[in-house]
């Protein structure tokens, strides 16, 4: 139709300003060609995973830039774990150094352990960087009870001993390279305040098959250590492990502490204890590079695991559970040979009997089918429950080149369907979040709008060609925080900090749907309790929502915000309640009939009440109308220029009959003139000679192929 129309105006404008005419036998051709260049397009949006990912409106993730790492050899520090003990974060350089750094509540870095220089002065082995990308530090845990024992623990790829007969190895393979996953134990020096190099203890070894998908991040829940470990292939040109009974592709958990001759402990409720099937240390299976681990405030394991050609994961780990790697990738059968799209196939109707756990979240790639590494992968954060903004939602990023930045609520992730028959699984929606950065840490200039994290820091660089690069992680009070490998940079999602110190203030009001039923009574009550937190800027628990009346269509809602907000809150739920709620709210569950609140200021009556369309839809109604007005100008604008065109040609066609008229005057018939002509022509038909009228002219004329008109 655009294209249509832009032929038509060209036509019209050309004969009005003088134009140089379309050349109407290239229309077609150029028009097909104009489709067929639309094709490319359509071959890039190819994606696995067909749930969209969604804006929520009213959202936004507001960012500052919190500490800076030292540089490393010129060059920005990889950053690639974030993790918090009492007061302070530590970061791991992954291949820059093997430093962790220390940093304090105010944003003050200072280096706290060289994790390289120990190796060589402890075993005289080096920490392996052949990899730049997967090679090197990777994670550290601090011991839950580290002020009396002063353990800590590293997880690392650490050059291959000479003699590996000599070495105790929970797993190993044949071929293997010259680098291991290691977790060491550290302990730390009270009278020197720091920890001794010196104090290396092996806790667990597993031997690798290639330079990828090793050993990953670390972290204690209670007593235990939890370990993921990648599954040991390529990117996308090997499958490796995660079915067979070794370190590939598991998540393990121990005591890591040191028992007799033991190096670590086997707690008695792990799940594969006297299973001869797998070993004990097994906490579940089935994974290809779990990147990132972390708890909820009950317990729960959330483990983001990144995927081959088509799709990022984000998985609830229980004990024993098999998630599927590589027989599985998301919700989808993984096949050998690989490819966006072709690469993946449909789950059989059956295969509730594998026993698989799937996603509770996942989103896929995006790229040429058949395609390999499209630059795409999920880098896992922490749930944030601290009663913050941001609270109630789980981050994760597209971390390799866009940054993108992902939450799912964790409300939506307990309730994925992760078992079953392929018709009844579930998954939380995927969410992308707008990203506000005060580029400048001031609080009274505008923060700029970037649409991913990756934005920020190829604006901080100064460089439109870096990756993103991003890792989480979360402080001490539940705030979440996130790093870029390619900047050294440590931000901090701001509003994802509780501040008590706010002065707060409730606001009572009710919302009436006439179209609202009992039968989905929860799941309204559960949108609008979210749609209002989103306006409000506050935390889902700030929301208190009741049922008025038994046909359910009446909700009372009282939203405990911060005084200095209050105020447009009251005026926009009474002037414009659905831009409150939003557009996802409102196409579920339409514009509420009636929209009161309480406390009004308005003498004359102590509630505002809003009826519906009249009242509350005013900015809508003027746009309807204007744009309107809009179009019936531009059609009627339409109409008078296809008019002066009609004309245009008549007056053409009058002037030729005319001239050639004069024409036939003056060839052999000099006496008569012009008019003679015309009314004595119709003798000359008999001779293969006609007259034609000007409705035919005009229609002759029009005909390219036509070669004469007399």
């Amino acid at each position: 139709f655009f294209l249509f129309s832009s032929h038509c105006a060209h036509d019209c404008a050309a004969e009005m300003f003088g134009w140089a005419p379309r050349r109407h036998k290239l229309e077609i051709p150029m028009h097909t060609l104009s489709l067929l260049a639309l094709l490319p397009l359509c071959v890039r949006a190819a994606n696995p995973v067909q749930a969209s990912i969604l804006f929520e409106p009213h959202v936004r993730v507001e960012v500052r830039k919190f500490a800076e790492v030292p540089q490393f050899n010129g060059s920005p520090s990889r950053l690639v774990s974030i993790v918090n003990f009492e007061e302070n974060l530590y970061v791991c350089t992954e291949t820059s150094g093997g430093l962790i750094y220390k940093i304090d509540q105010e944003g003050n870095v200072s280096l706290f352990f060289d994790v390289a220089n120990a190796l060589i002065a402890s075993v005289n082995r080096t920490l392996d960087t052949t990899n730049t990308i997967h090679g090197g530090l990777r994670g550290v845990a601090f011991h839950p009870d580290f002020s009396t024992n002063g353990k800590i623990y590293t997880s690392l790829m650490e050059e291959r001993p000479q003699d590996p007969e000599n070495f105790v190895y929970f797993s190993d393979v044949n071929d293997a390279i010259g680098a291991d996953s290691v977790v060491i134990e550290w302990t730390y020096d009270n009278e020197q305040q720091t920890i001794d190099p010196l104090s290396y203890r092996q806790v667990i070894r597993i031997g690798m098959p290639v330079y990828d998908h090793p050993i990953k991040q670390i972290a204690f829940y209670e007593e235990n250590l939890y370990i993921t470990h990648g599954d040991g292939s390529v990117d996308s040109t090997l499958v490796g492990g995660g079915q067979a009974n070794d370190g590939l592709g598991k998540i393990l958990r121990i005591n890591p502490l040191e028992s007799g001759s033991q190096p670590y402990t086997i707690p008695e409720d792990n799940p594969f204890n006297n299973i001869s099937t797998y070993s004990n240390e097994l906490y579940a299976i089935g994974f290809n590079n779990p990147h990132h681990l972390c708890f909820s405030s009950e317990g729960e394991l959330i483990v983001a695991d990144a995927g081959r050609d088509n799709v990022e994961e984000v998985n609830f780990v229980s004990p024993g559970a098999n998630y599927g790697w590589p027989e599985r990738e998301g919700t989808f059968v993984h096949l050998d040979s690989g490819g966006l799209l072709i690469g993946v196939a449909a789950l059989p109707a059956n295969d509730s009997l594998y026993g698989f756990t799937y996603p509770a979240a996942q989103f896929g790639h995006e790229g040429q089918i058949g395609a390999g590494f499209v630059g795409q992968a999920i880098a896992g954060g922490c749930p944030v429950q601290n009663g913050s903004p941001m609270d109630g939602r789980y981050f994760y990023a597209d971390f390799v080149i866009s940054g993108k930045l992902y939450y799912s609520y964790m409300s939506e992730l307990r309730d994925a369907i992760t078992m079953g028959e392929p018709d009844q699984l579930s998954q939380a929606q995927t969410y992308q979040a707008k990203v506000y950065y005060d580029h400048d840490n001031d609080d009274e200039t505008p923060s700029l709008e970037f649409e991913s994290l990756g934005d920020i820091v190829r604006e901080d660089m100064q460089d439109q060609n870096l990756r993103a690069d991003v890792r989480f992680g979360r402080g001490q009070n539940g705030e979440i925080y996130w790093s870029s490998k390619k900047s050294g940079h440590i931000y901090i999602v701001t509003n994802s900090v509780y501040d008590a110190s706010i002065e707060t203030e409730t606001v009572e009001g009710s919302l009436t749907f006439e179209n609202a039923s009992c039968t989905d009574n929860t799941q309204l009550t559960s949108s609008l309790s979210r749609s209002l937190a989103n306006y409000a800027n506050v935390a889902p628990s700030s929301i208190n929502i009741d049922t008025l009346d038994a046909s359910c269509k009446q909700i009372k809602y009282a939203v405990t915000l911060s005084k200095d907000a209050s105020a447009n809150f009251r005026d926009q739920m009474v002037e414009n309640p659905a831009e409150v709620l939003g557009s996802t709210f409102v196409d579920a569950y339409g514009i509420p009939s009636e929209s009161t609140v309480e406390g009004s200021d308005d003498d004359d009556n102590s509630d505002e009440t809003s009826m519906g369309f009249i009242k509350g839809q005013t900015n809508q109604i003027i746009f309807v109308c204007v744009a309107g007005v809009l179009i019936i100008s531009l059609v009627f604008i339409g109409i008078m220029c296809c008019r002066w065109r009609r004309n245009q040609f008549r007056l053409k066609s009058v002037r030729m009959s005319s001239a050639r008229a004069d024409s036939l005057s003056n060839l052999g018939m000099p006496n008569m003139t012009a008019t003679d002509v015309r009314n004595s022509v119709g003798s000359a038909t008999e001779g293969g000679a006609r007259i034609v009228s000007l409705p035919e002219m005009i229609a002759t004329r029009k005909d390219k192929k036509s070669s004469h008109i007399v």
